[in-house]
């Protein structure tokens, strides 16, 4: 039995101007089951593998300005008290977008932003035991990485909500915060230096790097960042055909995260 613990990545969304579209391409890409699903405040479209819902496909609010809501995925944190987090996250700094919301079967969800401006979500489970956790398996979310133009204060802000843990690596010569969830790597903070905006990432873990490029191409998404090797194993960064980033990640045996 799977315990989901506060601080652990649960849930992903992505927001899209076409939502079949969308669902047609990581359906072909990773093998994901998708299904129409209407027991939320919209219809959207749920993502899961072998019957375990992990994610969800959602369209744009209709209308919505493309410079400040554009196609993208989004991150959920698991907390054990919604209300209560909502307004720790506040008080360090940060905004409350939307929610909180109820959706049947899924969970209790709100909608926050960083104090640098990145966005995520918490959600409290309605059934702890369905919502998804990271792994290794291919088709699966298997890293989260934050893009700051502060890491060390992004490090302090997501570690007295989340109660994770900070510790600093070297990277390709660069300082690479890694977050723990207790004792387990959950996410990573780059920074953001010379980028537009700060921002979530979510990673999806595949068997062969090179092989989802070409798979993604072909279903008409775009290579962004072309593979590149780092020391637990491949990574590549791709758009799909609505402009949604995600990045690939092949795990070298025996390494762990991203």
């Amino acid at each position: 039995m799977t315990h989901v613990f506060r601080g652990q990545f649960a849930w992903h969304e992505l927001l899209t101007s076409d939502a079949e579209g969308a669902a047609a391409f990581y359906r072909a890409l990773f093998g994901w089951d998708v299904h129409a699903w209407d027991g939320g405040l919209v219809p959207c479209t749920l993502l899961g593998r072998a019957g375990a819902p992990f994610g969800a496909i959602s369209a744009l609010p209709e209308g919505a300005d493309a410079a400040t809501l554009a196609p993208a995925w989004y991150s959920y944190v698991h907390v054990p008290d919604l209300d209560a987090s909502v307004e720790l996250a506040v008080r360090l700094g940060g905004d409350l977008l939307a929610g909180p919301f109820d959706a049947p079967g899924i969970g209790r969800s709100a909608a926050l932003r960083d104090p640098e401006g990145a966005l995520f979500s918490v959600i409290t489970g309605a059934d702890p035991e369905r919502l998804h956790l990271p792994t290794r398996a291919p088709g699966q979310f298997c890293w989260h990485e934050l893009h700051a133009r502060d890491p060390a204060s992004m490090a302090s802000f997501y570690a007295a909500l989340f109660d994770w843990r900070a510790e600093t690596v070297r990277v390709d010569g660069r300082d690479y915060r890694v977050l723990h969830c207790g004792d387990a790597p959950v996410a990573g903070i780059a920074n953001a230096a010379g980028e537009r905006e700060p921002h979530w990432r979510v990673y999806v873990e595949v068997a062969d790097v090179a092989a989802a490029v070409r798979g993604a191409r072909a279903l008409g998404g775009r290579l962004l960042r072309p593979v590149s090797e780092l020391a637990a194993g491949h990574h590549a960064l791709i758009g799909d055909p609505q402009g949604a980033v995600i990045a690939l990640f092949e795990t070298r045996p025996g390494r762990g995260h991203a």
